[in-house]
């Protein structure tokens, strides 16, 4: 068994911190593309399940809103 000098073992710390680092990130962005997705299809179901005039309310809202 070989001893490793103090600068070879920061670097097994810096690369297993990093790695870590980066991999929560990944993990953060895919969950928020996840829930991006699931917030589009609970919308397209929320107007799909709108009836014509219940439709044509909200898209008058949202004309306001844009104004």
């Amino acid at each position: 068994m070989t001893l490793d000098s103090p600068l070879e073992e920061e670097k097994r710390i810096l690369v297993d911190f990093l790695s870590t680092f980066i991999g929560n990130q990944m993990s953060y962005i895919m969950l928020a593309e996840l829930e991006g997705q699931r917030r589009n299809e609970t919308f397209v179901s929320l107007v799909q399940s709108l009836s014509r005039s219940e439709l044509e309310a909200f898209k008058s809202i949202i004309e306001k809103i844009d104004r």
